[in-house]
């Protein structure tokens, strides 16, 4: 039993780190043709159907599953509001590289009255360490950590790059997501600036 957990233990942290190096990798390319002058593109035909850019539009993720550090569940705490879910891991360096990125779109989101979270469906440390690393992002929301004793995420769930964000309504299906962040400052701003628009799009299109 300690081999095979010790050897399922290696295995989640190979997936993780190639989860955030596609994440740099995906902003290192030249994506000339697919970047706008104050956004980003995110939707490059290249990358279609690639396995990192996470589940499709419409898919449904079982919010039951993210628990909070008291045990509750995302599905009672967003109500009846859109949510933006950021996919993050301890392991990832690049998350804490585009914690920048993230304030911003956090900033923008929350006064819209979309809830921001910093969800994980693939950490590995014991959940107490989980909402540690979450505090240190110093990003002022609420943190969730998927129930792996209660099932699985999705495979494109889980293989989705790392960060990622997802924007979901409140029974959890997929309305947008813009996979992926950048080594480069600049281009983090004008990626978070693209979310921020798109999401607040989302809200106009609702009223």
């Amino acid at each position: 039993m300690k081999i095979i957990t010790s050897a399922f233990a290696k295995y989640l942290v190979v997936i993780i780190l190639v989860a955030c190096a596609i994440s740099y990798f995906v902003a290192r390319k030249a994506r000339l043709p697919h970047r706008v002058t104050d956004g980003y593109d995110f939707n490059s035909p290249e990358d279609a159907n690639a396995s990192w850019i996470g589940p499709p539009i419409g898919e449904q993720i079982d919010l039951n599953q993210l628990k909070d550090r008291a045990g509750g569940s995302l599905s009672t705490t967003n109500g009846d509001r859109l949510s933006m879910l950021v996919l993050v891991d301890p392991e990832c360096g690049a998350c804490r590289v585009a914690s920048d990125e993230m304030r911003i779109v956090r900033d923008t989101v929350v006064n819209a009255r979309i809830q921001y979270c910093l969800v994980s469906v693939t950490s590995s440390v014991p959940s107490v360490d989980f909402f540690k690393y979450t505090d240190s992002l110093d990003l002022d929301a609420q943190a969730y950590l998927w129930a792996t004793k209660e099932g699985s995420p999705s495979e494109k769930l889980y293989s989705m790059v790392l960060p990622s964000h997802l924007l979901v309504d409140s029974t959890g299906h997929i309305i947008r997501k813009w996979p992926g962040t950048s080594t480069s400052q600049s281009i983090r701003f004008r990626m978070a600036k693209q979310i921020a628009t798109d999401a607040l799009a989302e809200i106009s299109r609702d009223r």
